[in-house]
């Protein structure tokens, strides 16, 4: 039977503010590697590798999870890295919503395991995060110093606000890896509540 790598997710539609940092990491080059516009999110929950037969009960339960959810506006703020600044192997822009994205993130781990779905538990406590960059080889090897100007970026925008965005759809998208960088195809979009912006 195929398999699917999947991921539920919330888009995010950036503005200029947003763009231009991301171009100044760009310029970087070798080993920062850039996100795609097109593919900025936050993460709710990464499923990894699964049988297409699980889609439907797994798009049953993210719509049980956010059953209720209401549309609302997030804000943008601050450039830092993941594990830590200094040994920057993710970087990313924070996202202030409240809190609601991570109960929402913690109601669809609820579904999805009272279905038998849900994936291992994060070794990490779940933050709003978009990732905006990755530093080292595609394949996870970092060997190469880390630029002096990606530090200097992460000290620069550590608490820039780079506006805010519409919080109104969560998505089940399908990740499939090239040597290009990933593309990402929406499986299924749920509406939140409210008015749903179109983007």
């Amino acid at each position: 039977m195929a398999r699917v790598r999947l991921f539920v997710a919330v888009r995010i539609a950036v503005d200029d503010r947003f763009r231009a940092v991301m171009t100044e990491l760009g310029r970087i080059g070798r080993p920062v590697r850039v996100t795609a516009e097109e593919n900025l999110h936050v993460t709710l929950s990464f499923l990894g590798g699964r049988d297409e037969s699980e889609v439907g009960p797994i798009i049953g339960a993210v719509r049980e999870a956010t059953m209720g959810e209401m549309a609302f506006r997030g804000e943008l703020v601050g450039l830092g890295a993941f594990p830590n600044r200094k040994q920057p192997r993710v970087v990313w822009v924070g996202l202030h919503e409240e809190g609601r994205l991570g109960r929402m993130a913690a109601s669809v781990y609820q579904w999805l395991d009272a279905a038998g779905l849900a994936p291992e538990p994060e070794s990490r406590a779940w933050t709003a995060h978009v990732t905006v960059a990755r530093v080292g080889s595609s394949r996870g090897r970092m060997r190469e110093p880390i630029p002096g100007a990606l530090s200097r970026l992460l000290e620069q925008y550590g608490q820039t606000r780079f506006g805010s965005v519409d919080i109104n759809a969560v998505e089940l998208i399908a990740s499939e890896l090239h040597a290009t960088g990933p593309v990402y195809t929406t499986v299924e979009r749920i509406a939140l509540g409210g008015v749903d912006v179109d983007r």
